[in-house]
């Protein structure tokens, strides 16, 4: 999911395809371009739905944000489990 719409234009999306934000158990964020992550903070903490990241992205949203989040952070090339779903990371050269 693009996080980069307010969270009413993120509900409406989902509904597109049959889903709503209630429903999500996390957000996995890729990387940390603002124009993909503007209302990810406000849908995120209005639902109460934790959002993953690694190191460098947590940073980038404080730098973005100009304030400390807690974040679940995992390690770029690690692999950790969200539920029942296994998330192999990797790095990805811009």
């Amino acid at each position: 999911m693009d996080a980069g719409f307010s969270p009413r234009q993120i509900r409406q999306r989902l509904a597109t395809i049959s889903r709503v934000p209630e429903n999500l158990t996390a957000i996995l964020v890729t990387h940390e371009h603002s124009d993909h992550v503007q209302g990810l903070t406000g849908i995120a903490s209005k639902l109460k739905i934790p959002i993953y990241c690694n190191r460098a992205t947590k940073e980038a949203f404080e730098f973005q944000l100009q304030t400390k989040i807690r974040l679940p952070v995992f390690e770029t090339g690690a692999s950790f489990e969200i539920g029942d779903l296994l998330v192999d990371t990797f790095h990805h050269p811009a």
